[in-house]
């Protein structure tokens, strides 16, 4: 089987898998795309992401409330905007150390 093929059939198995469990990706992702509106006014692109992350997550729960997984997935994401809004900071403090 060639590289492509393997990839094709890899793929085929995961998005079967995944929507035996959340639906038809355009339900998914419409649900993601509406909810998506809301954050698009945030400057930082980084929390922009994360806050993008966490709503895959709830849109995943609204298909699958009782899917564990996400909501694990949801806390794995606040924490990293934690982490981001904390490397921010670092970074605006490191910038005024230099401006001194």
């Amino acid at each position: 089987m060639s590289p492509l093929e393997q990839f094709d059939a890899a793929t085929k198995t995961v998005t079967q898998e995944r929507g035996a469990v959340y639906g038809h990706p355009a339900d998914d992702f419409a649900r993601v795309a509406h909810m998506a509106q809301m954050i698009e006014d945030c400057a930082d692109p980084r929390i922009r992401h994360a806050l993008y992350m966490v709503l895959v997550k709830v849109a995943r729960l609204v298909t699958t409330p009782n899917h564990v997984d996400s909501a694990v997935d949801i806390a794995g994401y606040a924490r990293t905007l934690a982490m981001v809004q904390a490397w921010n900071a670092e970074r605006r403090a490191e910038a005024v150390r230099e401006g001194e």
